[in-house]
């Protein structure tokens, strides 16, 4: 499981790097993942948070995880483009997104919003961005919205 997850993680920093401003290297990130849940399915999902509950990889709210670092450097790069909000909480925002997106990997089958991944990622994502975008990033955001 480490290595399909750092595979992914991989394929996520180099769509973090590729998107012409924070909002669409969200995006471009959040594709990535989309298809790796698909990918990986909700039976291994299931098995993981069974059966392996302390994988590293998973910890979402561990401040120096993979996924805490990549929301931070997004944060940071939207206030610096002018697309996210000046007064954001970067820490909190961060904690915000990371333990929500934990639950994917701790469902243990009972929540019915959790039986597909990437509707919950998915608006996870919209969720998370619309929070923290400013007027000028609402802009970008709704174009994204409406494809």
């Amino acid at each position: 499981m480490q290595h399909v997850l750092g595979e992914i993680e991989f394929k996520m920093n180099i769509a973090l790097t590729h998107g012409k401003n924070a909002i669409e290297a969200l995006y471009h990130t959040s594709a990535i993942m989309n298809k790796a849940l698909e990918d990986i399915g909700p039976l291994l999902l299931n098995d993981t948070a069974t059966c392996l509950p302390d994988l590293k990889l998973l910890n979402h709210t561990d401040r120096m995880s993979f996924y805490s670092r990549i929301i931070t450097e997004n944060l940071n790069r939207g206030k610096l483009e002018s697309l996210y909000r000046e007064d954001l909480n970067i820490n909190l925002v961060t904690i915000f997104f990371t333990s929500a997106m934990s639950k994917i990997y701790s469902w243990d089958g009972s929540y019915h919003f959790l039986r597909n991944p990437y509707v919950f990622h998915s608006e996870l994502i919209r969720y998370h961005l619309e929070a923290i975008v400013n007027d000028e990033g609402r802009v970008i955001l709704n174009q994204y919205l409406k494809k």
